[in-house]
């Protein structure tokens, strides 16, 4: 046992090596890490996780220190993508949900950031009402999306999706409608 944390702390610090030198400029290294994120797709699926990114973003505007506040609005987060993700969902449509949950959560930042119009200045009120407004907009944009994939998402299924090579379109073949 003592002899994998030592590994683990190893490898660690091995990669850590490796990114500092790829961010420094070493094509080497920069081949190197590519090498190694291939063998360890775990990493760049968490660190090119945006949505994520964001999320925690916001989260750490709202809770500010407070950790029991953090960890509510990770698992608030979670337990909306459970109840919005289809059983069979598509990649479509668990990116729709991914945007929902976002915007859902800058959604709750306006309101709280700016609960009421308590701005010193006409101007002021007026970024704030309109950044309250836009962050609405989103959220609402965001359900209707969800919403529209939900209506298409019996043709979506049935679609024929190929990729047509070097010029990489996507061609959608859908079935013949029942007249």
């Amino acid at each position: 046992m003592p002899n994998e944390t030592n590994d683990n702390s190893q490898s660690r610090a091995e990669f850590d090596a490796i990114v500092r030198k790829a961010n420094a400029g070493d094509q080497q290294a920069i081949l190197d890490l590519r090498g190694y994120l291939v063998a360890h797709p775990e990493i760049w699926h968490a660190v090119g996780d945006l949505v994520r990114h964001a999320e925690e973003a916001l989260i750490r505007l709202i809770a500010r220190e407070n950790q029991l506040l953090a960890e509510s609005l990770r698992r608030k987060g979670q337990e909306l993508r459970d109840q919005l993700a289809g059983s069979h969902e598509l990649p479509l449509e668990r990116l729709v949900v991914e945007r929902v949950v976002a915007a859902w959560f800058e959604l709750q930042f306006a309101s709280i950031k700016y609960p009421a119009d308590h701005g010193k200045s006409v101007a002021l009120a007026r970024f704030i009402c309109q950044y309250k407004e836009s962050a609405q907009r989103r959220f609402d944009a965001a359900m209707k999306s969800l919403v529209l994939i939900r209506e298409k998402l019996p043709l979506l299924r049935k679609a024929e999706l190929r990729v047509v090579r070097p010029k990489r379109k996507i061609i959608v073949s859908l079935p013949a409608r029942a007249v």
